[in-house]
């Protein structure tokens, strides 16, 4: 917890090199529908706002603004400390409490973050060069603060829609209606928010259409139409992949961090098995996770394409 912050000559040389890949990475396509959806649901929020472009504010950043930024956030008031050992010996244990107790006499108070508020209806549009128009839809999700049953609700609802061939979305657009070449799904989940999105890229002239059935598929989601065979295929292959994840013991150890650090709970493989076993007893357990999250009052919609400001959604 005590980096040295004294080499200047380090650090100019990093982020020149950092600028850089900033400066190319924000052109590509992909990142700015990533960056409109995440600014267009989150808006206003300094937690959680991307910079599409580097500024002069950001090139004068300089060594004492990291190591401030460093010392409000990198402390030991904020550390969740994980370890792993097989058959440890008394020294090792000992080892052990040593660094616990030195963790503690720090004694840093944790950050708090303030309560993120989301968007209502919006409609976003980008400028770009391009003959397609990448469009994206997204919706609030739950964060890892919600009932955890919750965050697989969502995730299972994605599969439903966009997973492999046999997704809602890609039959709908791309073998019933020529619209795209295919569908892609986000469920990010956070800390105190999160993001259910949906994105493809499509002709200027196909805009309206692929929305009105991206919705449409999404609304009989909510309404309980559920393919209750491809349901039951992607619990039983989430069961197999978690089965033979808990005797890989780096992936185990993996998990059971990443569950404590999110939920404060480890997820066992017995609760995992019984929780997707209530989703295939009640799949309308889906439908009440969509008519709570994916409000159409809280819908964001965003165009990035050439000729997407001609758009009309009146």
């Amino acid at each position: 917890l005590q980096p040295d912050f004294s080499n200047k000559v380090v650090f100019k040389k990093e982020k020149k090199a950092l600028n850089n890949e900033m400066s190319g990475n924000n052109s590509a396509p992909e990142n700015i529908v990533y960056h409109s959806a995440i600014n267009a649901r989150f808006e206003e929020n300094p937690n959680y706002y991307i910079n599409p472009s580097l500024t002069i504010d950001d090139k004068n950043i300089n060594l004492e603004d990291i190591e401030k930024y460093y010392r409000q956030y990198c402390h030991s008031g904020n550390i969740t400390l994980f370890i792993g050992i097989h058959q440890p010996t008394h020294i090792q244990i000992k080892n052990i409490k040593e660094i616990i107790c030195d963790v503690k006499t720090h004694n840093h108070k944790k950050n708090e973050f303030p309560t993120v508020k989301y968007s209502r209806f919006s409609i976003v549009k980008k400028q770009l060069l391009s003959q397609r128009v990448y469009l994206t839809l997204t919706w609030p999700g739950p964060s890892y603060k919600n009932d955890l049953i919750e965050f697989y609700l969502l995730t299972y609802t994605m599969k439903l829609l966009v997973q492999g061939q046999e997704g809602r979305l890609f039959q709908i657009l791309r073998v019933e209606n020529s619209l795209v070449y295919g569908v892609n799904g986000l469920t990010q989940f956070l800390n105190t928010v999160g993001m259910f999105a949906i994105s493809t890229a499509v002709e200027t002239k196909d805009v309206l259409l692929a929305i009105n059935l991206i919705i449409k598929e999404v609304n009989k989601i909510k309404n309980g139409k559920i393919d209750k065979k491809l349901l039951k295929k992607h619990l039983s292959e989430s069961n197999s992949f978690n089965q033979k994840g808990w005797r890989d013991n780096w992936k185990t150890f993996d998990w059971i961090c990443r569950d404590i650090a999110q939920q404060q709970k480890p997820l066992s493989k017995k609760h995992f098995s019984e929780m997707n076993n209530k989703i295939l007893k009640n799949p309308l357990l889906i439908s009440a996770a969509g008519k709570k999250y994916l409000n159409h009052r809280h819908l964001n919609i965003i165009f990035v394409g050439k000729g997407v400001k001609k758009i009309d959604l009146s």
